[in-house]
Order: structure tokens, then sequence, then C-alpha cells
């Protein structure tokens, strides 16, 4: 069996930051490293969070090398493109190149996560006459003129391969001008611990009421998740029913304070082995981030693909890759402000019958377009 090809990884964002496209990257370098290939993962030290972490940490096949960083400008940077390419791709750039002539074996492609990183994918690519690839991990809508539409299609059509979550990603490289057979759409996966189970069971082990209407909210405690729209929506509904908030951020404090009205409860930062129960716990999963007009918007949220593996119907924003796979039969989409997610709460709670066939749709869904192997397979093959 010849050698599979050393994968270096580059990307900002990397465990233990928190996040989707964190945790997206542990399981696929897992795969990859369970599947016998080399992984050097070049990134930063947590840029967007207070979690600390090694500079080198070894594990077998995968080695993980962390760069310390300025904290605190990622999030003012994020809308604005060329500020975000200075303050990520220079240093993160130098660092990798040192590492590939260090490396004790050729590194043999690059894979770069997002267009930021994809970048210092092509730089790397032109010194060292190695191939690289893109993975993108959000929905956009590019512009087709101008300088940032030009240097992005440069880059990307000199890329081996471009991965996109959605159909409509895959739309908007086409309209740029990428060719078609150097865009493949896959989507994330999750740990099998994510399946379905008994509702009482569940609300038993945590220790929630059996009869309350409990809507279950995971992710990041900032604006722009939704958290503070979803906190107002808690003040107007029954109190039968319960928000539950599993994650951290900003808005924590915010969460907290609203506890004392008996609708919001704080359950914390949640393991693997924790979420399922909540998610089968729930009747509903909400997922309220904010619209805006921006380039990049909501990819598929890896809370949709946890929720729906859990048999656990969803209420989200009416965003990006959101749209594209929330049915009628799954879910239901809202265009916020308040009152609109108010109204749609009120109308589930009052009509839970409806939430039982929905269950089953949900599974449908999950196993067809979320399977481990499938998707796993997609990005393998781009390696090769």
């Amino acid at each position: 069996m010849r050698n599979k090809p050393h994968v270096l990884l580059l990307s900002f964002a990397f465990s233990p930051n928190l996040g989707g496209v964190e945790t997206h990257l542990d399981d696929l370098t897992g795969y990859l490293v369970a599947k016998e290939y080399p992984v050097t993962v070049v990134t930063y030290q947590p840029i967007a969070s207070e979690e600390k972490a090694p500079s080198i940490e070894k594990h077998g096949l995968l080695e993980i090398h962390r760069l310390p960083w300025i904290r605190g400008l990622f999030l003012i940077f994020e809308a604005r493109p060329i500020l975000q390419v200075l303050y990520l791709v220079p240093a993160l750039t130098i660092f990798a190149a040192i590492k590939i002539i260090k490396s004790a074996r050729r590194i043999d492609i690059i894979q770069a996560h997002g267009f930021t990183m994809a970048i210092s994918g092509y730089i790397l690519s032109r010194i060292f006459h190695i191939p690289f690839t893109v993975n993108t991990h959000v929905s956009f809508q590019l512009p087709k003129k101008g300088m940032y539409a030009s240097f992005l299609r440069f880059i990307l059509r000199r890329a081996k391969q471009v991965l996109v979550l959605t159909s409509d990603a895959k739309k908007e490289l086409l309209a740029l001008g990428i060719e078609e057979r150097n865009i493949t759409t896959y989507h994330y996966w999750v740990d099998p611990v994510y399946a379905p189970g008994s509702q009482k069971e569940s609300r038993k082990r945590l220790g929630l009421g059996k009869d309350r209407f409990i809507l279950l909210f995971v992710g990041r405690f900032i604006r722009a998740k939704g958290v503070d729209m979803l906190l107002t929506v808690a003040q107007k509904t029954p109190k039968n029913v319960l928000f539950l908030f599993a994650g951290g951020g900003d808005l924590l404090g915010a969460v907290q304070d609203q506890e004392r009205l008996g609708t919001v409860r704080y359950v914390g930062q949640l393991s693997r082995k924790e979420l399922p129960n909540y998610y089968r716990s729930a009747d509903i999963c909400v997922i309220p981030s904010e619209i805006r007009e921006k380039i990049y918007t909501e990819g598929i949220p890896r809370v949709l693909i946890e929720s729906l593996s859990c048999g656990t119907p969803i209420i989200a924003s009416d965003a990006g890759g959101l749209a594209t796979f929330l049915s009628r039969d799954i879910g239901f989409l809202v265009k916020p402000p308040v009152e609109e997610v108010k109204k749609t709460v009120l109308s589930v709670y009052k009509n839970r019958r409806k939430l039982a066939s929905m269950k089953k749709e949900c599974l449908k869904l999950a196993q067809k377009e979320f399977g481990r192997e499938r998707n796993a397979q997609i990005i393998e093959q781009s390696l090769l």
C-alpha cells in the first residue's frame, strides 16, 4: 500500500476555540488520521475566545501548531475582507512556510479552510509547488465585479478543488467564473452519539419537567446569533415554556440575569456526550441568527445537523444555507424581528401534535444528507 499524502491543514480557527467549524475540523482530522493520513495543522491560538492551548500538540499522525496572535480583533474585521486578510494571512503564511521547510516529510497537499486561508494556500502552493484545495464553511453572496471579485477568482481558479456546503454556494462560484469540475458539494457530519431517543427518559436524566414546552438554543451567546432577540421572546411567552441556553459568550450575563423569570435556564457549555440528551429533551431547537446584508452568512450550522440527527425539529432564521434544507416537514423559517419569532413559538406551542410527524422527517433528512462516510469520503477524494 502506498503512503497516504501528507496534508497541511490551514485554518485560523481550531479547537479549543468553540464553534461549528472547529468541531468539524476535529471530526475531519480524526477521520483522516484513522485512514493513516499524516496531518499537520497550522493555526492560531484561539482568537475569538479566551481559551488557551499548547503551542504544539502531537497525537500519532496528527500535529497541531498554534501561533500566538492578537486577540479581540477578529469580530471587528469580520465584515471587512481586506482588513481580515491583513490580520490573518501574513503571519500564518510565514509560520506555515517555516513548518514546510522544517517538516521531516514532504507536504503533499495543502487544505485551506475558508477564503482567507485560500490566499495563504495559494502563496505556499506557488513557493513550494504543492497543490492546494479550499474548503468553505459558510454561505455567501459574492460580488461579481470589482477588485475583491477579481482577486478571489484568481485564487480559486488555481485551487485543485473548492468544496462548498450548499448548491447556492456552488452557483455563486459558477457565476464568479470557477469551472464546475473544480467545485464539489459536501456536508458536515456528526458523532453517532447524536441519535434519536426517548424524550421522557432524557428529561428525567436532566431533571427537566415532563410537561413543559422546551426550546433549545446551542451556540455562541452573541448578537449575530440572535441571543438578545430570543431573550426578548422568552419574556413574552407563557410560564410553561422553557428556553434552554447551552454555550457561552459575550451575552452570558444577560442569559443568567433572565433566569429569574422562570422561562430561561442556562445549562452551561456542554460536551458532545451531554448535548444529545438536551436535543432529545427539547420540543424544538431554535437557530435565530440575524439576517444581514453581507457577503458571508450561515452555511449549514452544525446545530441544525445535530438537532435533526436527534429527531428534533427546528425554528430558524431564513438566512444562508438554513433555507436550503429547512422545509415545512422538519421546521419553520422565520424572518426576525421579535414578533414573528414569538408568533411562531406560540403557534408550535399550541399545536404540538404536528411535531410528532416532523420528528420522523428530521431523521430521514439527517440520514440521507449528513452521513459521515459519504461526506468524509468526498473530502478525502479532493486530497488525492
